[in-house]
């Protein structure tokens, strides 16, 4: 176990919710080094005993694996600084990256991912512990983002942060979750996980690095990715023959040199700087998802504007009620007939839509002269009730962007909408294919709901927590 002097930290690559990961060195004799990736829990998590015993569980199952399309945990220690993790240094970029890069890949690229995806995943599901029983490790959280593509070709899946162990009784039980998009349903819906669950995220991710795919290689990822469970591969190795058939009758390779001369032929996307979101780009060295989509707010906002825009709005309503202070004053100086009885005028307190906090200023700023207030009636002030809202979690096969009544949101996957009460319109949109769908929807308030809309089929899923 090498100690802190052994140990030399680098600099900061990627920090998430829970942990950070570090570039760093292990240190030999006569001056040998190994560069190496470094895992810690952040200060403020290191007293929180869950996150220390999801931090264990993960280094417990990253340690026990050893293949070639995974990444290679080395050793799991404690220094001054707490609980750290070391893993094998990856040169590369996520296919995440690639994709976004350099858009769709070619399909004979996505096959040979897919080959060895398939490879590192049957190894997980067919592991066995010391005494020869099966301990097949489920990973869950399969996505481009977690899959590494290396200088030299090499296929790497790793991210263990949410892993399990479903026959071993022992092992910690791992929370629900996953990254939206890739997750499969009964593991979103928190129903549980199975081999079958990281077959759903084979297919999602090789689904997403391409849009021209073969109508025969499209079907085969459409068994993998099926809604119902029971309709896709029950086994890694049926997946694996239906991917033999296809090579036979699409003359795909699963030769390496298929990917060397990709990568050949791509060499400045591995040596350009580092994405600007490092912590989605590092996160599958080591585990964590980190690239969780952060709660966007539709509601409106509670809280205080700027000076300017105070300004600007008390302005506006105090001009607004001078004009009708002086129409009403104008009134006054009309003679009545002797029918007719002065009706008084009431005018409710304009309430500007920015923020309910205003009120205080608005009202300050109606303040009229003596003279002035002497003839206008009574202002009425209107209580504003606070805005009762829910959540609304939003997830597309495949992606899409998203726009709620009229106001574009983002890309999917979406996660915990905050949106009032009541109906919403929404608009799926897919430009690559140019798919589109179009619905409406309940926000029921203060309860939290997910919706999967698959765009291919038309169709809606949503659930309620």
């Amino acid at each position: 176990m090498p100690s802190s002097a052994r140990l030399k930290q680098l600099e900061l690559v990627g920090r998430g919710a829970m942990s950070e990961v570090f570039r760093g060195e292990l240190l030999g004799e006569r001056g040998t080094a190994r560069l190496v990736a470094i895992k810690r829990l952040r200060s403020e998590r290191q007293n929180d005993a869950e996150a220390v015993e999801l931090f264990v569980n993960e280094a417990k199952l990253a340690l026990r694996v050893s293949h070639s399309s995974l990444v290679q945990a080395l050793e799991f220690a404690r220094d001054e600084r707490g609980y750290y993790l070391l893993c094998e240094w990856l040169s590369g970029v996520p296919l995440s990256v690639v994709r976004q890069s350099l858009g769709s890949l070619p399909a004979a690229v996505v096959y040979f991912i897919g080959r060895q995806l398939c490879g590192a995943v049957r190894y997980l599901h067919e592991l066995r512990n010391e005494r020869g029983q099966t301990s097949a490790i489920v990973h869950r959280d399969i996505c481009p983002a977690n899959v590494w593509i290396l200088e030299n070709g090499a296929i790497k899946l790793g991210d263990f942060g949410l892993a399990c162990c479903p026959n071993d009784h022992a092992s910690f039980a791992a929370p629900a979750g996953g990254t939206p998009q890739f997750a499969a349903p009964e593991q979103l819906a928190g129903q549980g996980a199975d081999e079958r669950s990281d077959i759903y995220g084979i297919g999602t991710t090789l689904m997403a690095l391409s849009d021209d795919l073969p109508v025969a290689f499209v079907d085969v990822l459409n068994k993998a990715t099926a809604r119902d469970v029971e309709q896709r591969f029950a086994t890694v190795a049926l997946f694996e023959e239906a991917l033999d058939v296809l090579e036979q009758q699409s003359g795909f390779s699963s030769d390496k040199g298929i990917i060397e001369k990709f990568v050949g032929e791509k060499r400045n996307l591995f040596k350009a700087p580092p994405p600007p979101n490092l912590d989605q780009a590092m996160q599958s060295v080591m585990g964590e998802a980190l690239n969780r989509v952060q709660p966007v707010s539709l509601a409106p906002a509670l809280r205080a504007s700027t000076k300017r825009s105070r300004g600007f709005v008390a302005a506006l309503v105090g001009l607004g009620f001078f004009l009708i202070a002086a129409a009403v004053w104008r009134a006054s100086r009309q003679p009545l007939s002797s029918s007719e009885k002065p009706v008084p005028v009431a005018i409710a307190t304009p309430q500007p839509a920015e923020s309910p906090m205003l009120m205080n200023e608005t009202a300050q700023s109606l303040s009229a002269p003596a003279a002035v207030q002497q003839s206008a009636p009574k202002v009425q002030k209107r209580v504003v009730m606070p805005t009762v809202t829910g959540t609304m979690s939003l997830n597309a096969e495949p992606w899409a962007e998203v726009t709620i009544d009229g106001r574009g949101v983002g890309t999917t996957p979406l996660r915990e909408l905050s949106l009032s009460a009541g109906f919403h319109q929404l608009r799926l949109v897919h430009p690559p294919q140019s798919l589109r769908y179009e619905t409406t929807f309940e926000v029921k308030a203060q309860k939290k709901q997910k919706m999967f809309i698959d765009l291919r089929r038309q169709t809606v899923e949503s659930y309620q927590d």
